[in-house]
C-alpha cells in the first residue's frame, strides 16, 4: 500500500511528465495496434483471395474461361451431382447455376449483370468474399463490387437502409456485398437455387432451363486424388471439362508470399522501433530524476525496493497510456471500416468484435513490456553510478 502511495505522489509531484510519458505510451499503443488490426485484415485478405481459388476441380460444360460467367451450357444435375459427391476424395461440392445476363439497376448502378444461383449451405469460394457472415435466404441477393457493391458498402451494415433489385419481374432484397475479385464475378449478382427452382418451376425466366440444370460444379477433393477424380468424371460425362485448380492456386501462392513476408516485416519493424522510442522516454525520464534516485540509495532503500517503485510507476503510466492508445486506434479504424472496405482493392477482411478484445489485450501487453524493457535498460546502466554522484548530477 506505501509502495503504491509513494508511486501515486511521484505521478502527481510532475503532472506535466507523466503525462507527456502517458502520450508517448499511447502513440505506442496506438500504432501497434493500428499495424496488427490492419496487417491482421490484410493477411485474412490474403486466405480470402486463396480461398476464390480453392476449388481442386471446376467441373463445366466447355473450355470456357472459368472467370467468365459460365454456364451458357447446362450439364444434367440430377446425374453428374450425385456421381461427383460420391466419388471417393471428394471433401465439398459446390454447385452453381447461371441463369441470364439482365439489364438493371443494382444500388444505384446501371448495366448488363449475369444472373447466377449458388447454394450458401454449400459454397466454399465466394462466402470468403462476403463483407458480412450473415446466411443468405431465399429472396435475398449477393451483388458483385461493380454491380453496385461499391456503393452499398457504405450502409452495408445499416439495417434500416434496405436496397432492393428486381430481377425477372420479382423483387430480392440486397443481403450482402462481394470484395474485388478482379474476375467477372465482380459484376454478378448472386441468388440461391432454390430462388432460382422456384422461377425455373413457375417459368417466369426470359429462357428456358430443366429444373435439375446447373452451369458448373466446384469440387475441394483430397490432394493425392484431384487428377483420379477429374479422369472419373469425364469418362463417365463426355461432354464436360474438368479445369484442375492446383496451377491457379500455386501461382496465386507465389504472389501472396511475399505480401506476407513484407506484412510479418512491417509488424517486427513496428515492434523495434516502439522500443526505440521506449529507450528515449524512459532514459530521459531517469535522467531526470537521478536525485530522487539517488537519495533512495543513499538514504539505505535497497536496490530491489527503489527499482520497484520505478517499475510501479512504468506499469500504472503504460497501462493508462495503452488504454488509451488502443481505444483511439480503435475508435478510429472500426468506426470507420466502410471507408476502408471502399478505399481497398483487397477483399479486406476485418476483425470480428471478440477478435478486438484478443488483439487489444495483446497489444497492451506487449506494450508493457516495451516499456518496461527499456526503463529496465535505463535503470540497469543508472545504477551502476556511485549514489553520491547520482545525487551531485541531478542537483546540476
Amino acid at each position: 500500500m506505501n509502495k503504491w502511495h509513494v508511486v501515486k505522489q511521484n505521478m502527481r509531484r510532475n503532472p506535466g511528465r507523466t503525462l507527456l510519458l502517458m502520450a508517448g505510451t499511447a502513440l505506442t499503443a496506438f500504432i501497434l495496434f493500428s499495424s496488427v488490426y490492419f496487417l491482421n485484415s490484410i493477411e485474412k485478405s490474403v486466405q480470402t483471395t486463396e480461398g476464390r481459388v480453392g476449388a481442386d476441380l471446376i467441373v463445366t460444360h466447355s473450355k470456357e474461361d472459368v472467370n467468365e460467367p459460365y454456364g451458357r451450357h447446362v450439364l444434367p444435375g440430377d446425374e453428374l451431382l450425385p456421381f461427383v459427391e460420391g466419388l471417393e476424395g471428394v471433401e465439398v461440392v459446390a454447385p452453381e447455376l447461371y441463369l441470364s445476363t439482365v439489364s438493371t439497376i443494382c444500388c444505384g448502378t446501371e448495366g448488363d449483370f449475369p444472373i447466377v444461383a449458388f447454394d450458401p449451405s454449400r459454397d466454399f469460394t465466394l462466402s470468403s468474399f462476403m463483407v458480412k457472415s450473415d446466411p443468405l435466404e431465399d429472396g435475398e441477393v449477393v451483388i458483385g463490387t461493380k454491380a453496385g457493391g461499391d456503393r452499398f458498402l457504405f450502409h452495408v451494415e445499416d439495417e434500416v437502409i434496405q436496397e432492393k433489385v428486381k430481377l425477372f419481374y420479382k423483387l430480392f432484397a440486397v443481403k450482402n456485398v462481394l470484395f474485388p475479385t478482379g474476375t467477372k464475378v465482380d459484376e454478378t449478382i448472386y441468388m440461391t437455387l432454390g430462388s432460382a427452382h422456384e422461377m425455373i418451376k413457375n417459368k417466369v425466366l426470359d429462357v428456358h432451363i430443366q429444373e435439375d440444370a446447373i452451369s458448373a460444379i466446384f469440387v475441394k477433393a483430397e490432394a493425392d486424388r484431384v487428377t483420379e477424380i477429374g479422369r472419373a468424371i469425364t469418362r463417365r460425362f463426355p461432354e464436360t471439362n474438368v479445369h484442375y485448380g492446383s496451377g491457379v492456386k500455386k501461382e496465386v501462392a507465389s504472389y501472396v508470399r511475399p505480401l506476407r513476408n513484407v506484412v510479418y516485416a512491417l509488424i517486427g519493424l513496428v515492434v523495434v522501433t516502439n522500443m526505440l522510442q521506449s529507450i528515449t522516454l524512459y532514459s530521459a525520464m531517469l535522467t531526470e530524476r537521478k536525485k530522487e534516485i539517488g537519495m533512495y540509495r543513499v538514504m539505505g532503500i535497497p536496490t530491489g525496493k527503489s527499482v520497484q517503485l520505478i517499475l510501479y510507476e512504468v506499469i500504472v503510466v503504460t497501462g493508462a497510456g495503452s488504454v488509451i492508445g488502443i481505444c483511439a486506434s480503435l475508435g478510429l479504424l472500426y468506426d470507420h471500416q466502410t471507408l476502408l472496405y471502399a478505399w481497398s482493392e483487397l477483399p479486406l477482411v476485418l476483425p470480428k468484435k471478440t477478435d478486438l478484445f484478443f488483439q487489444g489485450g495483446i497489444t497492451m501487453a506487449v506494450t508493457m513490456l516495451i516499456s518496461l524493457f527499456g526503463s529496465g535498460l535505463c535503470l540497469r546502466s543508472l545504477y551502476k553510478q556511485k549514489p553520491y554522484r547520482m545525487v551531485r548530477e541531478g542537483e546540476s
